[in-house]
């Protein structure tokens, strides 16, 4: 964390979010220590919150992404440590392996419903993916990024979200 905290300096960054590798948290007293104020856990639907082996977690995530289910919308709170926790609500899937055979237009879909439902229940949608899997087939991943950026400046633009990194949300909360 100190090591992270001081190559950010060099740039002229502090960072205050934090994301587990790998979605597996621990040591937030330590986060709190370094500076940081947020962190991001579990989306709150995740089947891995209740115990199931790997391969079944897996499963029903690509069944909610192919069948583009609306991801759920999470509020932010302050939890231990004083930092802030702020859940993810889905992840842009490459476009790799079986994930090849979901068309791009359903996790769109599925974002854009994430997007329409947090303007409704006036909740965040916090979308998340991982520079490489952008790469998996980057003229299809960027354009499928772009629509729902796009969706989310639209409802950006009529005053019906905002847009806020990690952050942002931890200063709000």
């Amino acid at each position: 964390l100190a090591a992270c905290v001081a190559a950010a300096a060099t740039m002229g960054q502090t960072p205050r979010s934090f994301v587990f590798p790998r979605n597996v948290h621990g040591h937030l007293g330590l986060l709190r220590e370094a500076g940081f104020t947020c962190w991001r856990p579990l989306e709150p639907a995740t089947p891995r919150r209740l115990g199931l082996p790997d391969p079944v977690i897996r499963a029903a995530h690509l069944l909610d992404v192919a069948r583009a289910a609306c991801p759920e919308v999470v509020l932010a709170q302050v939890g231990a440590h004083g930092l802030v926790e702020y859940p993810a609500s889905a992840s842009f899937l490459p476009r790799e392996g079986v994930r090849r055979l979901i068309p791009m237009r359903q996790r769109v879909d599925r974002c854009r419903r994430g997007l329409d439902r947090a303007a409704a229940e006036r909740k965040a949608f916090h979308l998340y993916s991982h520079p490489i899997n952008l790469a998996s087939d980057p003229a299809a991943m960027l354009q499928g990024v772009q629509s729902v950026l796009d969706h989310a400046a639209r409802l950006r633009d009529a005053g019906r979200i905002e847009v806020l990194s990690m952050g942002d949300m931890a200063e709000r909360v």
